[in-house]
């Protein structure tokens, strides 16, 4: 990952947004911005009810849980 990072500061990036849902999403959110830093400038993660561990994402990064595979409510309402 901190290879992408490098390569938007080569490219004159100064941010980006992050956008991610899925089982996975919350580890790969995590990760992210683990090494993204202050590049990754806002995001939203929608991940499955249990997905989310105790670890934390930056406050910039909204995070919500909804129902899979199934829609529900809270999904519908994340997206």
């Amino acid at each position: 990952m901190r290879t992408y990072a490098t390569v938007y500061r080569k490219g004159q990036y100064r941010k980006f947004s992050l956008i991610s849902f899925g089982k996975a999403a919350y580890p790969v959110t995590k990760t992210l911005s683990d090494f993204a830093g202050d590049l990754l400038t806002t995001g939203v993660t929608i991940t499955k009810y249990g997905h989310v561990s105790k670890s934390e994402v930056p406050d910039k990064i909204e995070v919500f849980e909804a129902a899979h595979p199934i829609l529900d409510r809270q999904g519908v309402m994340a997206t």
